[in-house]
């Protein structure tokens, strides 16, 4: 009886260990995405951003020197 109590509680130690062990992997890995997702959207917004003022530089020297 003992021996198979220690048995159980072996296990379930392992078994323990492994759930914590994927927590921890699953969120590292999900922490990891919405990073690379928060860094790409502000990769695009800065490039929007880049190409909205070489817009109004362009027009801004098409009215200023009348290259119409």
């Amino acid at each position: 009886m003992v021996v198979v109590w220690l048995v159980v509680v072996m296990v379930s130690e392992v078994v323990v260990m492994l759930v914590v062990i994927v927590t921890v992997v699953v969120m590292m890995v999900v922490t990891v995405v919405i990073v690379l997702l928060v860094v790409m959207v502000v990769l695009v917004m800065v490039v929007a951003m880049l190409m909205v003022v070489l817009e109004m530089l362009a027009v801004i020297m098409l009215v200023m020197f009348g290259w119409w």
